[in-house]
């Protein structure tokens, strides 16, 4: 062996050495020892391509690997390596041809048959990957990847039941797989087993707690499954490990969506766009949270801007039809609707946007027929028949058929499964008044004021809390956060603090240091820590919390909108949220007039018994002069209406709903004597 050969031989040994205990580092300039000796030396081509494949430098990957490959054709692994940088570079065909010349020379080589059969099912053909990955089990019966892809495949292919027996399979041979666990939780999902999917999700992200797709599906299943605050922590979670993926941001920005911290789901969305500016689903998500915190005008540009982008679009395409509706521009709702209604797919929102437009231009007969066709249809599900139904009772309302728009209120509130409990709710509140009772009111901790406090927005629903956030919000230095849940997190979380005594029970153990900690958390969570604008959290319902608020922000605005309560009654039993469940009580006339009841209990204990400082804003003015209200409702909140204030589109719903309805409200009305 000569001096040279012997060189070469040591330095690619010691390559090799290194590669295997993983020191890349060291391992690639041996290999670069060993090709300035022998440049056409294929082994050191080949693992050198291995470790550029590794790191990700692709084209350097594919150059070293092709001459590898051009100076041994037949050497074993050399194409599968190739096929394996094509395919990370995005070139599936190319990556396919590499893998079928390795099997041509080892038709037994398991890895390849693997290989080969992901590049099909990245091509979309999964038939012919689950052929490929049966071959790979047909040689090593315990091939575990293989094993899970074939699972994969037949996932693809919608068939579950194998597809499931093959996961199994899996976990059989490596119980703490997390890429097993993961596809049982996708067939259990697509097979109904809600319990199911979570259970695997959970045992893949505890084998794996790096595992991006299982994290993912988690939190997804924890939505499903309603528990969505776990489903934010594990999005969280998600975001240290790849803070630069804009999927990330846009997950975590739906499941603040759905927990109504609306203001939180937006900076979501805004930096999902800053990371990705081209994404369109991103930006549709953006403009649905905007249109669910009544900011109209910067829904619909963030919807345009989508459609401009990919015309045709099928959230951004209905979202803005709806902002249109809303805001009483029928005729370009009608026209940007209408490819839809002849083409399709004509979702029941969508029919129901499209009936509104239609009634709202005048063309009630023609709405009329177009929601009793769709209501026509067989096999329509509960939610999507209530919206109709409800969306008909508006047409016929507009029509002046007060009795036939009864109806089918009546009909569309019959199809929720919505369960409310008075005497629940009264058990509920009493135990508020009995907590914050004047005594021990005065001698509970309040924080420290620091800074402005947040403005809030209470009332019923219907009495025009969303009219008044918007009017707020339009001011330079007031930021809408929508009607976040963080109130009602706070308290609950206080009371799992303190053993044996939920909250409102715990608030006579809460101490400074804790109101402190909670009130800052809470304005940093809906406004950031880099922004000294007033928030306003228009969440109706924290006048339930209006107690704690006052300990939380010693002083801080709160304004009362308030309505007749015949007029609000019928709004709620009329659907104008459609079977929200954070107003179950919506569905039965009796049940809102028990809750309407125990709401005025409530509210005035805390004007009459606390003294909080309240500004009672009727609907009326809100509706007839809200210029004027704005104004009011600024001086409340030490603010001013200023050069920067301009008056923007809210809503106006229909009023003085009572007088159309004469004894229909009976139910209602015994409810509220029955207190």
């Amino acid at each position: 062996m000569t001096g040279t050969a012997s060189s070469v031989d040591e330095s690619y040994r010691l390559g090799r050495a290194c590669h295997e205990a993983g020191n890349l580092v060291d391992a690639k300039a041996h290999y670069l020892d060993v090709l300035r000796l022998d440049p056409d030396h294929a082994d050191a081509l080949h693992m050198l391509g291995n470790i550029d494949l590794r790191e990700g430098r692709l084209d350097d990957a594919e150059r070293v690997l092709r001459r590898a490959v051009e100076l041994a054709p037949s050497a074993p692994g050399y194409n599968t390596t190739l096929g394996n940088a094509l395919r990370a570079a995005g070139r599936p065909a190319e990556a396919a041809a590499a893998y079928r010349r390795e099997l041509s020379l080892r038709p037994d080589f398991a890895a390849a048959h693997n290989q080969l059969g992901l590049v099909l099912m990245d091509l979309g053909n999964a038939a012919e990957a689950l052929k490929s990955f049966r071959q790979a089990l047909s040689h090593v019966p315990s091939y575990t990847d293989a094993c899970v892809n074939v699972g994969r495949a037949l996932n693809n292919l919608r068939r579950l039941p194998e597809a499931e027996a093959a996961f199994e399979q899996a976990l059989r041979l490596d119980p703490d797989l997390a890429e097993a666990h993961n596809g049982l939780g996708h067939v259990r999902r697509a097979r109904g087993d809600a319990t199911g999917a979570l259970t695997s999700f959970e045992r893949a992200v505890a084998c794996d707690s790096g595992h991006l797709p299982s994290q993912r599906n988690l939190a997804a299943a924890l939505v499903d499954a309603g528990r969505t605050a776990e489903a934010i922590d594990v999005l969280a979670d998600i975001l240290k490990l790849a803070p630069d993926d804009a999927t990330n941001h846009v997950n975590l920005g739906v499941a603040l969506h759905n927990a109504g911290k609306l203001a939180e789901a937006v900076r979501s969305y805004r930096t999902a766009l800053d990371l990705a500016p081209d994404d369109t689903d991103a930006r549709a998500s953006l403009a649905a949270a905007l249109r669910s915190m009544g900011r109209g005008a910067e829904a619909a540009d963030a919807y345009s801007l989508v459609l401009e982008r990919q015309p045709g679009h099928g959230k951004a395409v209905a979202g803005l039809a709806a902002v249109l509706e809303s805001q009483g521009r029928y005729g370009e709702g009608i026209e940007l609707l209408s490819p839809v209604m002849r083409t399709g797919p004509v979702t029941p929102d969508i029919v129901a946007t499209y009936a509104g437009l239609l009634a709202g231009r005048g063309d009630l007969p023609e709405a009329t027929s177009m929601l009793e066709r769709a209501l026509d249809q067989q096999g329509l599900a509960s939610d999507p028949r209530a919206m109709l139904l409800f969306k008909l009772g508006d047409v016929l309302h507009g029509q002046g058929d007060h009795d036939g728009a009864f109806e089918r209120y009546a009909e569309a509130n019959a199809t929720r499964q919505v369960r409310f409990d008075p005497a629940g709710r009264q058990v509920r509140v009493d135990a508020v008044i009995e907590a914050f009772d004047t005594a021990r009111f005065a001698s509970l901790p309040r924080a420290p004021v620091s800074g402005p406090s947040p403005i809030f927005v209470v009332g019923m629903p219907h009495s025009g809390v969303l009219v008044a956030d918007a009017l707020l919000d339009a001011h330079p230095n007031v930021v809408s956060a929508g009607a976040p849940r963080d109130i009602a997190m706070i308290a609950s979380k206080l009371g799992q603090a303190v053993p044996g005594r939920p909250y409102p029970a715990c608030i006579h153990d809460v101490t400074l240091e804790s109101l402190a900690h909670v009130a800052g958390l809470y304005v940093e969570r809906l406004l950031g820590t880099d922004d000294d604008r007033r928030v306003c959290d228009a969440r109706w319902v924290n006048y339930e919390h209006l107690g704690l608020i006052a300990l939380m922000f010693p002083g801080a605005p709160v304004i009362h909108c308030v309505r007749d309560p015949d007029d609000i009654a019928l709004a709620c039993y009329f659907g104008r949220s459609y079977g929200n469940a954070a107003v179950p009580f919506s569905h039965d006339l009796a049940h809102i007039g028990a809750y309407y009841r125990i709401y005025l209990t409530l509210m005035r204990h805390w004007t009459d018994t606390l003294g909080l400082a309240m500004l009672d804003m009727p609907y009326d003015r809100l509706m007839d002069d809200p210029t004027g209200a704005a104004d009011a409702m600024l001086a409340h909140a030490g603010l001013a209406r200023d050069d920067g204030w301009e008056l923007p589109d809210v809503p106006r719903p229909a009023r003085h709903l009572a007088r159309h309805y004469p004894g229909r409200l009976a139910p209602f009305h015994a409810a509220l004597r029955d207190g």
